[in-house]
């Protein structure tokens, strides 16, 4: 409890140390050996966090989890502990940039995984993995694709855990079968809840230019298909072939993944 000291001891500072002390002052603290082997302090100067326990199942081959509890300890190979031999590659996507591990003697860009993110991953064997950490709040997105997780052991719906943004489309890689899951603005899908240890692909809308939107005296108010809208809304086109965009992807990482492994055998 914070400010527990306060209680005890009479003051917010803690015992009062002294060279030579007395066995009937409660409110004083002495070492023998000099204040430098002293160490004495059973109060808090910031409230204790709980532990939490999150459980993502891996399956044979690709998978696209996320980190919903921040880990006591973020490096990859204390994350997946005992798994990681089992681990072969992990992509993350940070503001644009990917970031890889593929293998505890590999030259990595990827050293700890972050809380509310997703990650691509192929492993070897299934497993299910059991992370320790606490709670977290949700990272900030930009615009463009983000490759998130609900900071949450919760599920949470897509609108609540996204508002804020104005995000256009939401991807889940069901790994069992290797389908995809959706929910695209003005389209539809089934995708209408995130889940905790799932990994999602989210589409931020930059915002529109005020400059680019017509004038209440623009002839193109009277358009039922402004030029400003369908440039917008064009990009659902886009979300549509979604699928061949990431089939693409994972075959490059495949690739990538054994061009990284031939190179370490030679």
């Amino acid at each position: 409890m914070v400010g527990a000291t306060y209680c005890w001891w009479g003051s917010p500072d803690g015992p009062e140390y002294k060279d030579e002390g007395d066995p009937d002052d409660p409110e004083e603290v002495y070492s023998v050996s000099g204040a430098g082997y002293l160490l004495y302090e059973p109060w808090l100067e910031e409230p204790c966090r709980s532990f939490l326990w999150a459980s993502i199942r891996l399956v044979e081959g690709w998978n696209l989890i996320g980190l919903p509890v921040e880990p006591v300890n973020g490096s990859v190979i204390a994350v997946f502990s005992e798994h990681i031999y089992y681990v072969e590659a992990i992509y993350a996507y940070y503001n644009g940039t990917w970031h890889y591990w593929l293998g505890m003697n590999m030259s990595n860009t990827l050293g700890d995984l972050r809380p509310g993110y997703g990650y691509w991953m192929f492993v070897s064997k299934s497993f299910n993995l059991i992370i320790v950490g606490h709670r977290c709040s949700r990272p900030e997105m930009v615009e463009g694709w983000n490759l998130i997780a609900v900071a949450s052991l919760s599920s949470e719906s897509v609108e609540e855990y996204l508002e804020g943004y104005d995000w256009r489309a939401v991807y889940d890689y069901v790994e069992e079968n290797g389908t995809w899951l959706y929910y695209i603005r003005g389209v539809g899908g089934c995708l209408t809840t995130l889940e905790p240890g799932e990994g999602y692909w989210v589409y931020i809308d930059p915002p529109v230019d005020p400059s680019s939107a017509p004038s209440e005296l623009s002839e193109e108010r009277s358009d039922p298909n402004p030029s400003w809208i369908n440039a917008r809304d064009s990009s659902i086109y886009m979300f549509l072939l979604l699928g061949l965009i990431i089939r693409w992807v994972l075959e490059e990482l495949k690739r990538r993944l054994m061009a990284a492994a031939f190179s370490w055998a030679f």
